[in-house]
């Protein structure tokens, strides 16, 4: 659910650009939200600041993240040779800039372009794979880090020698 809200909120922050706007805005809605909805809905009236303070912090996360992206969306537009934006440049903006991919296929299509989403999934999938061969080696790591815990071999602290060409070691393996 709080994905679905921060996509709302994302679209009306990116209306709000388009109108000009591009300081946070929608968090000063709150009390009237307050007003219309508070009998029915108590908590909001409870946390009203609360809410206030979460949605402007998130208008001004988006808010960079919505400059950098429509930067670099216009450029890669500008660039497409055809009708189809590729893969590996929606997954850029997603990946890199944060930029939603919903959100880069409804500008899209404001200009007659479609989403190569294939694409756009392989690059997913080749991170997700990169994310998990990294979990694994951060396991290896870990496994590795427990063999040689000086605690558990029994071996005296590590003694730091400066100024000394020659220190004579104990080796383990």
């Amino acid at each position: 659910q709080g994905y679905v809200l921060r996509r709302i909120l994302r679209r009306a922050a990116r209306h709000g650009r388009l109108l000009g706007a591009h300081e946070p805005l929608i968090y000063k809605l709150v009390p009237t939200l307050v007003d219309e909805m508070g009998d029915a809905y108590p908590e909001i009236r409870e946390k009203h600041s609360h809410i206030e303070n979460v949605l402007k912090a998130e208008e001004e996360s988006f808010g960079r993240t919505l400059e950098t992206g429509l930067d670099l969306f216009e450029k890669i537009a500008e660039g497409t040779k055809g009708k189809v934006i590729g893969g590996e440049d929606v997954f850029r903006l997603y990946d890199t800039y944060g930029f939603p991919y919903d959100l880069t296929e409804i500008m899209a299509n404001e200009r007659g372009l479609t989403l190569d989403q294939q694409g756009f999934e392989k690059a997913m999938d080749r991170q997700r794979e990169q994310s998990r061969s990294a979990a694994a080696f951060e396991g290896h790591l870990s496994l590795i880090s427990n063999i040689f815990d000086k605690e558990k071999l029994d071996l005296p602290a590590t003694e730091f020698v400066r100024n000394t060409l020659a220190i004579p070691a104990k080796l383990l393996f």
